[in-house]
C-alpha cells in the first residue's frame, strides 16, 4: 500500500472512531440526565406528599376550630339579647357580664384568628418543607 492510501485510511478510521466515541458519549450525557429527571421527579412527588399532609394537618385544625365555635354559639343562645341597664359594672374580665351578641361578636373573631394563626403556620410549613430535599 501506498502512503497516501494508509494515511486516508488512517484518518477515516480516526474519523469513525470519534464518531462512535461521540454517540457513546452523546448516550453517557442522556442517561444522566434521564436519571436525574428521574430523581427530581421523586423529589417532586414526596414534596406534594408532605403538602398535602401539611394540607390535611391544617384542615383538622380549622374542622376543630369551627366546631368549638358552633358549640360555643350554642352556648351563648341562652345568654340575654342586651343586659339590663341597671347591671353593675364589669367585675373582672371573663366576659360572663356580656350580652349574647357581644360574646358571639368575641367568640367569632377568636375563632377567625385562630383559624389565620393555622393558614399562617401551615404556609411557614410549605415554605420550611420546600427549603430541603425530602428523606426518600
Amino acid at each position: 500500500m501506498s502512503l497516501a492510501l494508509q494515511l486516508v485510511l488512517a484518518g477515516l478510521l480516526l474519523v469513525v472512531g470519534a464518531a462512535g466515541g461521540w454517540k457513546a458519549h452523546v448516550g453517557v450525557i442522556a442517561q444522566r440526565d434521564l436519571a436525574a429527571a428521574k430523581e427530581n421527579f421523586r423529589v417532586g412527588e414526596r414534596r406534594q406528599e408532605a403538602s398535602a399532609q401539611i394540607t390535611k394537618a391544617k384542615d383538622e385544625k380549622i374542622n376543630a376550630i369551627n366546631a368549638r365555635l358552633v358549640v360555643a354559639l350554642g352556648e351563648l343562645r341562652k345568654r340575654p339579647e342586651r343586659r339590663p341597664a341597671d347591671t353593675p359594672a364589669c367585675q373582672g374580665a371573663t366576659g360572663a357580664e356580656l350580652s349574647g351578641p357581644d360574646s358571639g361578636f368575641l367568640e367569632g373573631e377568636a375563632a377567625r384568628a385562630d383559624t389565620l394563626r393555622a393558614e399562617l403556620g401551615a404556609c411557614y410549613d410549605k415554605y420550611d418543607s420546600l427549603r430541603v430535599v425530602p428523606a426518600k
